[in-house]
């Protein structure tokens, strides 16, 4: 769906949007969509979901600390982030009512990530609503609520 948007080609629609949303809730299929955020090994996000847990570790905290980590932290890349952003909207959109705590958490992932706190903090306080366990969510509330700026903002100032 991403590949698709990028390519200004038409959205695979609502039983894709569907799937989407059912498969987020599956943590791993939730973090490999987390690190396709990230520029890296392309091949990441389906060697993750394939390898045995633990294989991908370490490749995808590399991945993590490209939107946290203050020395690698990278500016999200604006293309690629505006079509995740589309492609999860859609996907909050077309799901399913009071379950749509992962897509609206990778959201505020890319809206925090993007050094929009507001917005994030607006996706947190839904995600927290739907799933006030969530773990990612959890997370990033956290990460609002003591004033963290994603990675690359800390290194520039």
């Amino acid at each position: 769906e991403v590949a698709a948007t990028l390519a200004g080609a038409p959205s695979g629609g609502a039983p894709v949007l569907g799937r989407l949303d059912v498969a987020l809730a599956d943590t791993r299929v939730r973090d490999a969509v987390l690190v396709s955020l990230v520029p890296g090994p392309q091949d990441l996000p389906e060697r993750s979901l394939r390898e045995a847990p633990g294989a991908t570790d370490a490749l995808v905290a590399e991945a993590v600390a490209g939107i946290v980590d203050q020395h690698r932290g990278v500016v999200p890349p604006p293309g690629l982030t505006a079509a995740h952003v589309t492609v999860l909207e859609r996907v909050v959109g077309h799901g399913r009512r009071g379950a749509q705590a992962p897509a609206c958490t990778l959201l505020a992932l890319l809206a925090w990530w993007q050094a929009d706190g507001a917005r994030a903090g607006l996706l947190l306080e839904r995600a927290l609503t739907e799933d006030p366990d969530h773990r990612l969510a959890r997370i990033l509330d956290r990460t609002l609520a003591v004033a963290m700026p994603p990675g690359w903002v800390r290194r520039a100032g």
